[in-house]
């Protein structure tokens, strides 16, 4: 909760805190919510231990960095862990301007500490992984100096075969219901009545209530589709990405839509608001990096679009607010409108308005370390 991990100690409503002030990338949950993971340290570059803990058995061990280097937590596939260790000296930022912790290698680890695979980048780097479905998705990048541009992801499969149950869904047609879905049993049913559980007693005459302290943490992102709570990240980009992929919304930590499938205009330009492309225009001329231009304009609420298409980031557009293109080794562009066909453009060094062709767009922004910032209007 909020960046803290609490434990509760039901008999006598007890509340122990095992670590606190945690952001998004120190720290990991399994899918199933029975695995933490979480650094010891006060902040992601300066962690050379990660804690994994059992929270049903409550065993714990501990995963440690190598000498001038720091672990971080990714994530885990079925009840395996999976951690990246960075060395200090690759430390530096992204093309946007954020931090880059860039991960010289990858290991999965089992529930005994046994390192059972190791993923080695070559001459790239790991910048960050998501863990799904049995899928480890690696987010890879390359230097050049200080500065990491993304390129192509890596993937990796579990080899763990999934269990075969004994009971089938089949589908069978009556004249007076029609085609219907039934569950078939292949060893049978000994039981034709249904059960029916009541507890005897109910004991609530002193219900445990723990307290928790702590302000909300800002920048999380809560995804939600098809009837339910689909994941909450850190990234914009990656909550963009899965609620597209199953029709739904992101919203913001203070209540805010950060992007929905549809439910926008088929053509749309932002007029009339020449003061704010001014603004956006000179500070990134000067040199201020896009996510800090972002940061200023919206008082503190940029987006960072990681790998969404053009056709994710017109919402935001949609929404009135331009979207800075940063693209490696050119000038950035800002995305201020779109037709069904075309996007209409700013470029940053010329200062001219260009329409090209949708293709186009995405073409200028397909390269190696070319990626989408945005930004969420302060809330009035």
């Amino acid at each position: 909760m909020d960046g803290s991990l609490y434990e509760i100690y039901v008999p006598g409503n007890r509340v122990e805190t095992l670590a606190e002030d945690l952001d998004d990338r120190q720290y990991a949950i399994s899918e199933d919510g029975k695995r933490v993971a979480y650094q010891t340290a006060d902040s992601v570059e300066s962690a050379s231990q990660v804690i994994v803990k059992d929270l049903e058995s409550g065993e714990e061990y501990e995963v440690s960095a190598g000498e001038d280097e720091c672990v971080l937590p990714l994530g885990f596939v079925d009840d395996d862990f999976v951690c990246g260790c960075a060395r200090h000296e690759d430390i530096g930022t992204t093309i946007s301007g954020d931090q880059a912790v860039a991960m010289c290698r990858v290991e999965i680890r089992n529930p005994e500490n046994e390192v059972l695979k190791t993923y080695d980048p070559g001459e790239n780097y790991v910048l960050d992984a998501d863990t799904a479905s049995g899928m480890i998705t690696l987010h890879r990048a390359k230097k050049n100096g200080s500065i990491y541009t993304e390129i192509s992801a890596d993937y990796i499969a579990s080899s763990e075969e999934a269990e075969e149950s004994n009971i089938t869904p089949e589908t069978y047609v009556t004249e007076l219901k029609g085609t219907q879905m039934r569950l078939t049993y292949v060893d049978g049913i000994q039981e034709k009545s249904a059960k029916v559980l009541k507890p005897k007693q109910v004991l609530e005459n002193d219900p445990a209530l723990p307290e928790f302290e702590g302000s909300e943490k800002e920048d999380r992102y809560y995804v939600y589709g098809l009837g339910r709570l689909q994941g909450i990240y850190g990234n914009a980009g990656a909550a963009i990405r899965r609620a597209d992929s199953v029709s739904g919304v992101v919203i913001a930590s203070n209540g805010q839509y950060v992007w929905e499938r549809g439910n926008r205009y088929l053509s749309y330009l932002i007029s009339g608001q020449e003061e704010l492309l001014s603004s956006l225009v000179s500070r990134l001329m000067a040199g201020t990096p896009a996510v800090e231009t972002a940061d200023e304009v919206s008082g503190g609420r940029s987006v960072e679009l990681s790998d969404c298409s053009l056709e994710q980031t017109l919402y935001l557009v949609n929404k009135g607010t331009p979207v800075i293109g940063v693209r490696a080794g050119q000038s950035p562009v800002l995305l201020i409108g779109y037709t069904e066909n075309e996007a209409t453009y700013v470029d940053v060094e010329s200062g001219q308005q260009q329409t090209v062709p949708r293709e186009q767009m995405e073409q200028m922004m397909t390269g190696e370390g070319c990626v989408y910032i945005g930004y969420l209007p302060p809330v009035q």
